[in-house]
């Protein structure tokens, strides 16, 4: 357990967070965007996108479960998709906002 959340939900939010990343990448939208920063040159390679969806897995596992607090396997899963949604709202409004 780390702060009181079994390891499983965890992982469940991390895999529900991995595989929408990619539906979306698929579609064409560009949810999280680290690693082009850092060298330019990375930013269309398929190997930079899929460290890019490990790394924001992680990082949506943690934070997804610490504020949610899932009580059940149903919830870790949504928890992870919900974390991948937001971020996509937040960078679609980014998007609009600069093409106005």
């Amino acid at each position: 357990m780390l702060f009181g959340i079994r390891y499983s939900f965890y992982i469940l939010s991390a895999i529900s967070s991995f595989v929408l990343f990619f539906i979306l990448h698929q579609r064409g939208k560009i949810v999280f965007e680290v690693l082009g920063y850092i060298n330019p040159n990375w930013k269309n390679n398929s190997w930079c996108r899929f460290f890019e969806a490990i790394i924001f897995a992680i990082l949506g596992a943690l934070l997804a479960t610490v504020f949610v607090q899932p009580s059940n396997e149903q919830q870790a899963i949504f928890a992870g998709m919900g974390w991948t949604g937001l971020f996509n709202a937040i960078s679609a409004k980014e998007e609009n906002i600069e093409k106005k």
